[in-house]
């Protein structure tokens, strides 16, 4: 072989090798903050009972909560909590090199006093001091717990237990509910039987009141005043007793609250019209007698 193809096939070989090299891509990674950067850059201001959380920091995508339980995406947000307490806001700040996560706690002085200006809420709390409820074991009739007809009845209509009956069915005699508006929107359930459903425990809740949260019956007449709403836990014998497991109910109408008496009921799952199948709860306040 000539001299000169040689030296051709030894360039062309370079070249064919220079060609096949892969190329390294480098692309320098966007900013990230540290959480001592991205402090300077947020503030949360309280006022009254609303908060503003905002975050200036440039070129970035925020995500707050609070341990009230509020959320938002937006860099400015505000959010409203009645209930005197001491909370924590948390920013997630996301910017092209990661996300950073920082976290400042705040402080709301009082309960909102317009939220809580429904007079149903001290009757059924009495406020911060709490007040506790029993089954009302004396009433007349004596009637308790049980079943009726959801819009028709007032209270069990049915089939109807007295207060010893509710032993056989997962209640008992010494089963309480206690509210207060202490730092939250509490409530604590306490029974001396290790076999009571739920059993003891607490959470937190919330009542939807006013004429917009009333239900009427067919005649017209105010059937339940609002709802109430628990959270973690629920009240004594709050399941669904025709429901598969009976698995806990957390939702129920407010028939009647006044100082001394408490009336729940709840529709089974479905019943939406007069005389559907539904639950009643006759509780009265712990120290009171018919």
């Amino acid at each position: 072989m000539k001299i000169k193809n040689l030296i051709y096939l030894f360039l062309g070989g370079l070249l064919l090798f220079g060609a096949c090299e892969p190329k390294e891509d480098r692309h320098e990674l966007g900013k990230v903050y540290s959480e001592d950067e991205l402090a300077k850059y947020i503030t949360v201001t309280v006022t009254g009972n609303e908060v503003t959380l905002e975050n200036k920091a440039p070129e970035v995508i925020s995500y707050w909560t609070t341990s009230f339980g509020s959320q938002s995406n937006q860099n400015t947000a505000k959010v409203y909590i009645p209930v005197a307490n001491t909370y924590t806001a948390t920013l997630t700040a996301f910017a092209a090199g990661g996300k950073t996560t920082i976290t400042k706690e705040f402080e709301i002085a009082q309960n909102d006093p317009a939220y809580f200006a429904d007079p149903l809420w001290n009757l059924l709390t009495n406020g911060e001091a709490g007040k506790t409820w029993v089954w009302a074991n004396d009433i007349p009739g004596g009637k308790v717990w049980g079943n009726g007809g959801y819009l028709g009845n007032t209270a069990p209509g049915w089939w109807t237990l007295n207060i010893n009956d509710i032993k056989s069915q997962g209640g008992d005699p010494s089963d309480e509910i206690t509210f207060n508006l202490n730092k939250g929107m509490n409530f604590t359930v306490n029974s001396a039987s290790a076999t009571s459903k739920p059993g003891k425990g607490s959470g937190t809740f919330n009542m939807s009141l006013g004429a917009e949260n009333q239900i009427k019956d067919p005649n017209g007449n105010v059937w339940s005043l609002g709802k109430i709403t628990f959270t973690n836990h629920t009240i004594p014998m709050g399941f669904e007793p025709n429901s598969s497991g009976k698995p806990l109910h957390y939702t129920f109408d407010i028939l009647k609250l006044t100082a001394d008496e408490l009336v729940l009921a709840f529709p089974e799952p479905g019943v939406n019209a007069a005389w559907g199948t539904a639950w009643f709860y006759m509780f009265k306040r712990k120290g009171y007698n018919y």
